[in-house]
């Protein structure tokens, strides 16, 4: 039996005897499963964390879309975010995954993702933004960042402010 089967049966006994995970568990076996490139399962496992507790899956969900990314699964990080349940907070998530998607070169994915933001959480964008933008200070390709941001401006997504990266 694999690890992450034997762990699978430690998390449906908790659950069989009324105990709730806390976030550290659900976070370990989430990463194990995605690094098993289990990602469908990490997904079930990520829903019965907001069924049980939208806090404890916020928590849980930065984890999620990190180790998506470090996997190089953006497609499936991209899916998760754009389906997580409004009351699950995701600020620090979007962050994650644009900086991650920016990193690798993937621009396109990036802007996309902005777009979707903007579009579904405008409450949040400005935020999600500023937050973003201070990220790509310490971004792994200035090239990346120049193209992001000259596309962004070019939109009017960002000021000249925020084309500085953090000077204020």
């Amino acid at each position: 039996m694999g690890e992450s089967q034997e762990v699978q049966q430690l998390f449906d006994h908790m659950f069989q005897k009324g105990v709730a995970p806390d976030g550290a568990t659900y976070t370990s076996f989430i990463n194990m499963l995605c690094q098993e490139n289990k990602y469908e399962r990490a997904l079930e496992v990520f829903n019965k964390s907001w069924m049980q507790d939208a806090g404890v899956a916020s928590f849980v969900l930065s984890s999620f879309i990190l180790a998506l990314c470090k996997q190089g699964n953006f497609k499936a990080a991209l899916s998760v975010m754009c389906n997580v349940p409004s009351n699950v907070e995701n600020l620090n998530s979007h962050i994650i995954l644009l900086k991650h998607l920016t990193d690798v070169g993937e621009v396109e994915m990036a802007i996309e993702h902005l777009e979707w933001i903007r579009s579904n959480c405008s409450s949040s964008f400005e935020n999600i933004m500023n937050e973003f933008m201070a990220s790509l200070s310490t971004s792994a390709s200035l090239q990346h960042v120049t193209k992001l941001i000259q596309y962004l401006h070019s939109r009017r997504l960002i000021d000249d402010a925020h084309c500085r990266l953090g000077e204020e």
